[in-house]
């Protein structure tokens, strides 16, 4: 009875986190705006262009509280690839761990110059 109470009560006190699989927000858009945004946060936006059809999102917000362990060097890096992207017209993919949320991205990878992004 005792063991029984203790898995009830530790079954009470589960975190449901997030997800450990990313969600796809962009496939294969091209970025066409990289900004901050107005709320004073620190936070970026992404807009893009002539992704895969279906993708949730045509812009996406980078939160640093979305990145995982809110890792201010992951933020950084992600801003800088979105800057190198935009700069050099690259196709982009981007996922995100809050579902299809367009403003929860966490990740941001440039695709090869005519290969398909994932």
């Amino acid at each position: 009875m005792k063991k029984l109470l203790g898995l009830l009560a530790l079954g009470a006190f589960t975190c449901v986190c997030w997800s450990a699989t990313p969600v796809t927000l962009v496939t294969g858009g091209t970025v066409t705006a990289v900004s901050s945004v107005a709320s004073d946060t620190l936070e970026f936006s992404v807009k893009t262009t002539g992704g895969a059809n279906g993708d949730p999102c045509t812009a996406v917000d980078f939160v640093l509280s979305s990145m995982p362990s809110s890792d201010a060097s992951s933020w950084q890096r992600a801003y800088a690839t979105a800057l190198l992207a935009f700069t050099t017209g690259s196709q982009v993919w981007i996922t995100g761990y809050s579902g299809s949320a367009c403003t929860g991205a966490v990740q941001i990878e440039i695709c090869a110059a005519g290969a398909t992004c994932p």
